[in-house]
């Protein structure tokens, strides 16, 4: 198997290299597997493959910030503290403080830091409808109970990323399509600057 195809799964060591979990069954962890078989996985001009973040098994890991769409955070957050238990307790700590403090605050996403245990809340308004969203409204806070809020107009990439292939709010395999074809041809890293990601997409004959 090339080194650029990876299970969608993402759960399992095992299923990376040969597939042996079935889809639908439950993963070491106890987490049901959606493995549907191998699919190509885009890759960047340097030849590194896009995959989701082995440790939740859905998510983008950038450093240490993992960025998912809300409807995993609960078992994002579950698999986490199986691994690594006061981390997960911190996370768990900060969900909870948003209900508690913040219920009214409408967010889609969620970047988690996987060093201090901080969650920062996206808005996200357009994150089903455009093909590189925004980030939005934000609200950021610490199991320490620091609290910050702004706004951002910076766009994400390979939001694919953010959720699961069964996601059903936008066209997974589309959003994966596009990543697969202007990655290979960018040098660099897409610009979170929407006209600048615009040049770049103009540069290599893409829009």
């Amino acid at each position: 198997m090339s080194s650029n195809r990876l299970c969608v799964c993402g759960h399992r060591e095992s299923c990376h290299s040969h597939c042996e979990v079935p889809y639908g069954t439950l993963d070491c962890l106890g987490f049901i597997c959606e493995c549907r078989g191998f699919t190509p996985a885009p890759v960047t001009a340097k030849g590194t493959a896009l995959h989701h973040s082995r440790l939740t098994g859905v998510g983008k890991l950038v450093g240490s910030h993992l960025y998912l769409h809300a409807d995993y955070a609960l078992e994002a957050t579950s698999r986490i503290k199986a691994l690594k238990h006061e981390l997960g307790v911190k996370l768990e700590k900060v969900l909870a403080l948003r209900i508690q403090e913040f219920p009214a605050f409408q967010f889609r996403c969620l970047r988690l830091d996987l060093k201090t245990g901080a969650i920062r809340f996206d808005e996200a308004p357009d994150f089903d409808s455009a093909r590189e969203p925004m980030v939005g409204k934000w609200l950021n806070l610490t199991p320490e109970w620091r609290v910050k809020r702004d706004f951002s107009s910076q766009i994400w990439h390979h939001k694919w990323l953010w959720v699961k292939p069964s996601y059903q709010n936008f066209d997974v395999s589309q959003s994966q399509a596009w990543s697969a074809k202007y990655c290979p041809l960018i040098a660099g890293v897409p610009c979170g600057d929407v006209k600048r990601f615009a040049k770049q997409l103009h540069d290599v004959g893409l829009s």
